[in-house]
């Protein structure tokens, strides 16, 4: 089939939109579709190696508010549509990334006219008071009529969580559950590092997603009481956060900011550490999103700390390949994790080849190959 994958996302790029995307687009390839990218936003890389045809469209060069950014976004999509109009020949099914407003408006319009089918990739459910304007913002109150009532209408679903899935099968029989996949990188080295030491990393912005005091008050104690562990910041200086408060991240044989890394530094930070770290709350948008975190973590061998939330316990089975804080997350229970953990780092090879085998499993293009049948039954 001949398939466009579109939305506000910039392609190729090492955020996760963009490796949601290639993960996608890579599965469509490998079951036999021919896939055009049409990337709502421009990329800063300009090298790439792949396989299908890339036509940026630059949704904030032109259209209603272009020179406003922050109105811009309510109208967002008529550049693709106009795109997608003057294409000599029309593609067979157009795939949406995300669920903005006036992409799926627009793209619902013009699917119908079309004959062209309409599948949305749903990889999140916005909380309101992280949007802009607040809730009761425009577009807080755009992000519920999306949900609860346009996304409805489009022929297909793939949906990143059980809690997605769960929300629409009663309106939409034809939905595949997705989660982030990723290739094994060829050029990364898989072995840990092999002192008493244990390396953590924290990958990522601190933002409202995620419960970063909390695992610094856990570093902190582990810290004044001596533990051998050493923590990896990716994604942010140390003038980002208050230091002050945190007496460890003034210490460089226990921290390290990196700051922003391409992807590929970033990955081989995360490959030599024990464990990827991050805990989130156990509310709507953490639990109807899923952490590529995770997934990549687990393609670089390396395991997961976290807590329960979204479909965590269907993928990390505690103590065999990775370890889950129950209940309320508190500084003290993942301080003891830690402590434990440093006591269990020569058995960390067996916890590895659970990870990778959990990794082939879910997280690789060949764990999900019945999405060929999916995509040619739409």
């Amino acid at each position: 089939m001949n398939i466009v994958y579109t939305g506000l996302f910039a392609y190729p790029d090492s955020n996760a939109n963009s490796l949601r995307v290639k993960s996608v687009i890579s599965l469509l390839e490998s079951c036999g579709h021919k896939v055009t990218v049409l990337p709502g936003l421009k990329s800063k890389i300009t090298n790439t190696v792949e396989h299908s045809k890339i036509i940026p469209v630059d949704e904030y060069a032109s259209g209603v508010f272009s020179g406003v950014n922050g109105i811009r976004g309510m109208f967002i999509g008529d550049n693709t549509v106009e795109y997608l109009e003057h294409m000599a020949e029309k593609p067979d099914v157009i795939i949406l990334y995300g669920t903005a407003l006036g992409y799926l408006l627009r793209l619902l319009k013009f699917t119908r006219k079309n004959n062209i089918k309409l599948i949305l990739d749903v990889v999140e459910w916005y909380d309101p008071r992280h949007l802009p304007g607040g809730l009761f913002g425009p577009y807080a109150i755009a992000n519920e009529l999306s949900m609860r009532f346009f996304v409805k209408k489009a022929n297909g679903l793939i949906v990143i969580s059980e809690y997605l899935r769960k929300y629409y099968e009663v309106s939409n029989k034809k939905i595949f559950l997705l989660p982030p996949l990723f290739q094994k990188s060829t050029n990364i080295n898989f072995n840990k590092h092999r002192n008493e030491v244990l390396h953590l990393c924290y990958v990522g912005t601190p933002g409202k997603k995620e419960n970063f005091v909390v695992l610094c008050d856990a570093l902190e104690l582990a810290y004044k009481n001596k533990i051998k562990f050493y923590i990896h910041f990716v994604g942010f200086n140390k003038d980002f956060i208050i230091t002050d408060k945190y007496t460890f991240m003034n210490d460089e044989s226990v921290c390290n900011f990196y700051g922003r890394l391409n992807n590929s530094e970033a990955k081989e930070i995360v490959a030599m550490s024990h464990y990827s770290i991050f805990f989130r709350p156990n509310l709507r948008f953490s639990n109807a999103g899923f952490p590529s975190k995770l997934a990549e973590s687990f393609s670089l061998g390396t395991s997961v700390i976290t807590n329960d939330f979204s479909d965590i316990k269907k993928y990390i089975e505690t103590n065999k390949n990775g370890y889950i804080v129950e209940g309320i997350v508190d500084s003290l229970k993942i301080y003891e994790l830690i402590c434990r953990l440093v006591c269990d780092i020569p058995k960390y090879s067996l916890l590895q080849k659970n990870v990778l085998e959990s990794y082939e499993n879910h997280f690789s293009l060949n764990s999900h190959q019945t999405f060929k049948n999916y995509i040619d039954k739409i």
